[in-house]
């Protein structure tokens, strides 16, 4: 006769997997979690402070890649001067030196000036650029910018005749300040608004129509625009610490209204409503960016003149390397379009050593000094 079951054969055998884990305690599965939000928040921590190493060890080699390229502007050229003799001049022992090559590393150092400020200018300006209209192509040159800044030193020049160093830099700051202001006011008028799109393209259009009104001065004032008109192909030498100077001063108060806005910046690329949802007065942030990257602008091209599409390329290289914060990619951005302009310098020269203009090759704006006529100190910094 068969055994009738006891309780202890029925019983049913223990659950495993993900039932047993539903039917686990409340503390274990306490504990589980807290484990889990631990080591979230340890790989969240991590995560910053990576990225600041990465930003520190970025910066690092584009200090050192600096350094190189402004030995390398002051002493390559169409007269080579040797390394020991450049770093002599730089400690301050220029009386040991020949007065030719003193005069040749004088000339050096305010081109090489000119066109490391006119290329963290122009990157700085064209980082808050992007930020402020959100469209990742613009720049000063693609927005009209540049072209306000030329034209008003032409205008002035040409009809006013105001060829001192102060009458570029007002002019540059007052031409840049009115195109940026109609380049808005054009894309305001569109049935969407000042969107990323329609702000490009006023800013394209006013472009083609204040370089043809550049155009059309330059060719009606040929006489009276002499001195200008190396200046609007794009040249690096030949300016005096009289201009550089005060430039110097716009660019670094631009960089400050620039900085004091970045994270007005960074809510905005999340879009307006989002960014005024957070309490981000939109607005005014960015009129004062706006601001700070036309005085930006205007040093850049009083130094330079005007020089396009080169404040594109480093915003994106610094959001790439170090993320998309705008108070990194506004500082950083600079050294790398700085780089080319001075390094360039011997293969500029070994290529044409004839003048080009910095308008036709943007990395190698150094180039535009050659060995043709031209003032004095363009002769001395061959």
């Amino acid at each position: 006769m068969p055994a009738r079951p006891t309780a202890a054969t029925t019983r049913p055998a223990p659950r495993t997997g993900a039932r047993a884990d539903a039917r686990a305690p409340r503390g274990d599965s306490r504990a589980r979690r807290s484990r889990r939000g631990a080591g979230g928040a340890s790989g969240a921590g991590s995560r910053p402070a990576g990225r600041l190493a990465s930003r520190g060890a970025v910066l690092a080699a584009l200090a050192v890649l600096l350094v190189l390229a402004v030995i390398a502007s002051l002493a390559l050229g169409a007269r080579e001067v040797p390394l020991r003799e450049v770093l002599t001049w730089a400690r301050g022992d220029g009386a040991s030196l020949s007065s030719t090559v003193a005069a040749v590393l004088g000339a050096r150092l305010t081109r090489t000036v000119v066109a490391l400020a006119a290329g963290a200018a122009l990157a700085a300006s064209g980082a808050a650029m992007q930020g402020i209209t959100r469209n990742p192509f613009a720049d000063p040159g693609l927005l009209g910018v540049n072209a306000g800044a030329t034209t008003a030193v032409v205008l002035a020049t040409g009809l006013l005749g105001l060829a001192t160093p102060g009458a570029y830099l007002v002019s540059a700051l007052l031409g840049a300040a009115i195109a940026f202001v109609f380049m808005w006011t054009v894309a305001s008028l569109s049935p969407t608004g000042a969107s990323p799109l329609t702000l490009v393209l006023a800013g394209a259009a006013t472009a083609a129509v204040l370089s043809a009104v550049a155009g059309a001065v330059s060719l009606v004032k040929v006489n009276d625009l002499k001195s200008t008109r190396r200046w609007q192909t794009g040249i690096v030498s030949g300016r005096t610490w009289d201009l550089i100077v005060p430039a110097l001063v716009v660019m670094a108060v631009g960089l400050v209204l620039v900085l004091s806005q970045a994270r007005v910046l960074d809510a905005l690329a999340m879009g307006e409503d989002v960014a005024t949802g957070l309490g981000v007065p939109v607005v005014r942030g960015r009129a004062v960016a706006a601001l700070g990257a036309v005085a930006l602008c205007s040093g850049a091209t009083a130094l330079a003149g005007p020089i396009g599409f080169v404040g594109i390329m480093a915003p994106h290289l610094m959001r790439l390397l170090g993320g998309p914060a705008h108070a990194w990619t506004v500082t950083a951005g600079a050294p790398p379009l700085a780089l080319p302009w001075p390094g360039a310098r011997r293969p500029a020269t070994d290529l044409q050593p004839s003048p080009q203009p910095c308008t036709h090759i943007p990395a190698r704006a150094d180039a535009r000094s050659g060995d043709g006529p031209g003032p004095p100190e363009e002769g001395l910094e061959q």
